[in-house]
């Protein structure tokens, strides 16, 4: 399974990066779940890369144990981004990969997600994907959401799609050999 999800903050990447590699930065995007860990979070010092750097239980609601996740760095860039590569009781596969970069006068969170349930498939790709749009939404509502102005006018978008559109048709008249 596969997911990448992205958000535009209206907030550097030097404000954005603690939040997102801290305990209670990661418990407060996955709220109503809980993810047991170090206060310190992924800090490079403490990282010890490509071996577990600690078990984690994931529960609801602080209360009900729903998974033991046992998280490992393969890569970490302070300020820019990470690369877990890790295993539970309900994944054979977890690999998570967020990064954070300037964009636009704040700055972009990607998280690109490879799993492999060992149970349920279908199922856990729903409530994963339902987790990382809450964590986006935590985001957004915490940092601000970006809004970027391109300049394109409704007019200027539609010219733009109508140009498009006019390319597609006589590249496929000429592949049919219609011209």
């Amino acid at each position: 399974q596969r997911l990448t999800i992205s958000s535009s903050l209206a907030a550097p990447p030097e404000l954005v990066w603690p939040h997102i590699t801290s305990t209670a930065g990661i418990n407060e995007e996955l709220w109503p779940l809980h993810m047991t860990g170090p206060e310190e979070g992924f800090s490079r010092e403490y990282a010890k890369l490509g071996r577990p750097l600690f078990v984690s239980v994931l529960s609801l609601l602080s209360v009900m144990p729903i998974d033991v996740h046992e998280l490992t760095l393969q890569e970490l860039e302070a300020g820019e981004g990470f690369h877990e590569d890790s295993r539970s009781l309900l994944e054979k596969r977890w690999v998570h990969k967020r990064s954070v970069r300037p964009f636009e006068g704040g700055s972009i969170v990607v998280d690109e997600l490879e799993f492999e349930p060992r149970v349920f498939p279908q199922l856990v790709a729903r409530i994963v994907r339902k987790v990382f749009e809450r964590r986006h939404a935590v985001l957004r509502r915490k940092f601000g959401k970006l809004r970027v102005d391109h300049g394109w006018s409704r007019e200027r978008a539609e010219s733009a799609r109508e140009q498009a559109q006019s390319v597609s048709v006589a590249t496929l008249r000429v592949a049919k050999g219609m011209v």
